[in-house]
């Protein structure tokens, strides 16, 4: 496993991920593009209740919705996909010898694919409220993205070696997601209700700090003190994943 290179790993990943999108939308004529039209729906459905309810400046709240939304879906999906990112590609694992890391990146360019098209729902928000993205700012995006992909990497290993052995904790997980959904500013501003409680809520939801890094550039908010912050925690899982991947990556087929 470990005669491939990164280049050679992440070329597997990427074709795997590819056949698992063009399977799924298999004589389906608008493809991966119905999820955008899902998505679409439900950041105007959203925006015109939670913004009406909330009293909110639309021309600040439906960009900071979609965004929100958006970048959901993808990070959500990504360690959601990850419980089972051994368990369904068992037939493969147990076939052909590939390191462990390719099922992990094929669930992120997966992930990724849909977010592409999910994306294109933003030119239309900021067209009819008429904003754009600041020059300066968006020069931080490439760099949110590799952060962010790192630490779901991270993570996702961690919740795929764990999963595999212990087939309880998928669903302990996507509870958990659900509950950070609500948590996550996600379909509230922090602006709109600022207490006490949702300050520590936002200090300790490593979420925020995620959905932050990447969404920020896109609302002209320079996310540089988030992104150091998200890159310390970062490190750490990184580390964790490491050693877990390098302990147990010979044990997973056996708990296949």
């Amino acid at each position: 496993m470990n005669d491939f290179s990164w280049s050679y790993t992440l070329r597997i990943a990427y074709i795997l991920a590819f056949l698992d999108i063009k399977q799924r939308y298999r004589r389906s004529f608008f493809g991966p593009f119905w999820i955008t039209l899902s998505t679409a729906v439900m950041v105007g459905a959203i925006g015109l209740i939670f913004g009406s309810v909330l009293g909110a400046d639309m021309s600040e709240f439906l960009p900071f919705l979609a965004l929100g939304l958006i970048f959901w879906v993808y990070i959500s999906g990504i360690l959601q996909d990850c419980t089972v990112a051994f368990i369904s590609s068992e037939n493969l694992i147990k076939q052909v010898a590939l390191p462990l890391s390719v099922y992990i990146f094929r669930i992120i360019f997966r992930n990724a694919l849909i977010l592409i098209h999910n994306l294109l729902i933003l030119p239309f928000v900021y067209l009819i409220l008429g904003k754009q993205i600041d020059s300066m700012i968006i020069l931080f995006i490439p760099l949110s993205f590799i952060i962010v992909t790192i630490f779901l990497f991270s993570i996702g290993t961690i919740l795929a070696v764990l999963c595999t052995r212990y087939r309880d904790l998928p669903q302990v997980v996507a509870n958990i997601m659900q509950v950070f959904f609500y948590l996550t500013p996600i379909v509230w501003m922090p602006s709109l209700k600022p207490s006490e409680i949702v300050s520590y809520v936002l200090q300790f939801n490593v979420f925020n700090y995620v959905l932050s890094v990447l969404r920020d550039p896109f609302l002209g908010i320079n996310p540089t003190s988030k992104t150091i912050i998200l890159s310390l925690i970062t490190s750490f899982f990184f580390f964790v994943a490491y050693l877990m991947l390098k302990k147990y990556k010979h044990r997973v087929v056996y708990w296949l």
